[in-house]
């Protein structure tokens, strides 16, 4: 599942399921395009008549919602770092896209 991560003032907070379109004009804030994530993210903004607003880029989701409570923007991230930011003032709802990454959980052998 990846979510949609937005401030709580946000007009994206009262949905349950974002779309891509919903994005236009919004700034967002993105995971790195070196990153595998953001080759599943980026397909379906691609449908956006305008190119993604992208203000901010990170090599990982941990920057991206202390910077979504302080409204600079959205950010697409994975649901578990999108809930540690919960209390922060980060409201998060699911995003609809083609595709999807797994989760993976590593432990020592």
């Amino acid at each position: 599942m990846t979510v949609l991560s937005s401030f709580a003032d946000d007009s994206l907070t009262v949905r349950k399921l974002a779309k891509p379109a919903d994005l236009r004009g919004e700034p967002l804030l993105m995971i790195s395009h070196a990153i595998c994530q953001h080759r599943c993210i980026k397909p379906p903004l691609s449908d956006i008549a305008d190119q993604p607003n992208v203000i901010f880029e990170s090599s990982n989701n941990g920057p991206l919602c202390p910077l979504v409570a302080q409204g600079m923007g959205i950010a697409i991230i994975d649901p578990i770092t999108a809930e540690a930011y919960i209390s922060d003032g980060v409201e998060i709802c699911r995003f609809k896209t083609v595709n999807s990454y797994d989760l993976k959980m590593i432990y020592p052998a």
